[in-house]
């Protein structure tokens, strides 16, 4: 017996004003903040063109791995 109904609503395009844009044949998932941040300087401002685009990778450390027994959990 179902207690809710669900409904399919694809794939995520922007969660909390970030965009999430996914790479499936590269297997990447990259988070953009674009949009907020221009707001934010807006809210504050300040001129668009003090400002510019970085790009940070994880290194080889950082990637996200499906956890396994060993992992702790922290909440």
């Amino acid at each position: 017996m179902s207690m809710f109904k669900v409904k399919n609503l694809r794939e995520t395009q922007k969660i909390l004003d970030i965009q999430v844009i996914y790479n499936y044949k590269m297997r990447t998932l990259c988070l953009n903040q674009t949009h907020y941040v221009n707001k934010i300087l807006k809210n504050l401002y300040m001129q668009f063109n003090k400002h510019r685009v970085i790009n940070i990778s994880l290194n080889k450390y950082d990637v996200l791995h499906l956890a396994d027994l060993t992992d702790q959990r922290i909440d």
